[in-house]
C-alpha cells in the first residue's frame, strides 16, 4: 500500500469547488521538484502503426470574447524552469477567424491538492492529484491586434507507480472534467480592451460551463449547427496549422 503523502492540510477545497486535500507549500514545492509536469500539456507521439498521440491533444478549442466565439490553442513548447520547479516556460500559437498568432509566457503551480486515489488493474491504488496556478501568455507584440491571455490553469494528475506523470480526468476538481483547463481573460496590447477566454482538453466538459446545448446527439456527439457562425462548422480539420509547414486540410 501507499504511505499518505506527508504536508496535507486536513481540509477539502472550497476555493476552486474541488474535493481534494491542499498540500502545504514545502510538501508542495518537494512534489513539483519531483515530478516534471509538462507532459499535462504537450502531447506525444504514440508508438505502434495506429500512431495517434498519448496525452492531450495537439490542438485545443476554446471560446473567446463575449460571443464565445471559437479559439484554437496549440502549445508547441512547455519547459520546466531549472530553478524554480513550479514555473514553465510556455510557447505555442493561437488560432482566431483564420489568424494565427505566436505567443510565450509561462504557467505557475501554487498550489497542489491530493485528491483521492484511482486503482490500476492489479487493484493498487495510484494516487492523483490536481495543480491549480496562473498562467500568462503573451502575443507576438508584431501581429496586428496582439495581447495578452492570463488567468487560472488547473490540470488533473495522475501519478503511475513506475513515476510516470498522466493528464487525467477526476470528478469534483478545478480542472472541471476538462483534464486540463484555462480561464481568464485577454487584454489588448493596444487599447487595453478585455475579453474572457476559455479553453481545455475535453471540448464536451468546456463547452458545458457556458451552454447548455453545444454538443447534441446521444450516439454521435457534434456541435449543435447553431453554432456553426461562431466558427464550430469546420470542427474537425485536420490541418495541423500550427506547424511550420502545415499540411493540407481535411474536414472529416
Amino acid at each position: 500500500m501507499l504511505a499518505p503523502t506527508p504536508g496535507l492540510q486536513a481540509h477539502t477545497v472550497t476555493s476552486y469547488g474541488g474535493t481534494g486535500r491542499a498540500m502545504v507549500p514545502a510538501a508542495a514545492q518537494a512534489f513539483l521538484a519531483r515530478h516534471d509536469l509538462k507532459t499535462l500539456w504537450l502531447p506525444v507521439k504514440a508508438e505502434g502503426e495506429w500512431g495517434g498521440y498519448e496525452g492531450p491533444e495537439p490542438v485545443q478549442n476554446g471560446f473567446f470574447g463575449a460571443d464565445h466565439y471559437r479559439i484554437e490553442f496549440a502549445l508547441l513548447s512547455v519547459v520546466r524552469d531549472a530553478k524554480q520547479p513550479q514555473l514553465y516556460h510556455v510557447k505555442g500559437k493561437n488560432r482566431y477567424k483564420g489568424r494565427i498568432t505566436p505567443f510565450s509566457g509561462t504557467i505557475t503551480i501554487t498550489k497542489v491538492y491530493q485528491n483521492p486515489p484511482a486503482k490500476d488493474v492489479n487493484d493498487q491504488p495510484v494516487p492523483q492529484y490536481t495543480v491549480v496556478g496562473p498562467f500568462e501568455l503573451r502575443e507576438d507584440a508584431t501581429t496586428p491586434g496582439s495581447g495578452t491571455f492570463k488567468g487560472t490553469v488547473a490540470a488533473d494528475v495522475t501519478v503511475w507507480n513506475d513515476g510516470r506523470v498522466e493528464l487525467d480526468v477526476q470528478p469534483n476538481t478545478a480542472a472541471a472534467n476538462c483534464g486540463y483547463k484555462f480561464s481568464g481573460q485577454w487584454v489588448s496590447a493596444r487599447t487595453g480592451q478585455v475579453k474572457p477566454v476559455l479553453w481545455g482538453d475535453n471540448l464536451n466538459a468546456v463547452s458545458r460551463q457556458l451552454f447548455s446545448d453545444f454538443m447534441v446527439g446521444e450516439r454521435m456527439p457534434h456541435v449543435n449547427p447553431k453554432y456553426a457562425k461562431l466558427g464550430w462548422n469546420r470542427i474537425w480539420d485536420n490541418d495541423e496549422w500550427w506547424a511550420e509547414t502545415p499540411a493540407n486540410a481535411t474536414a472529416l
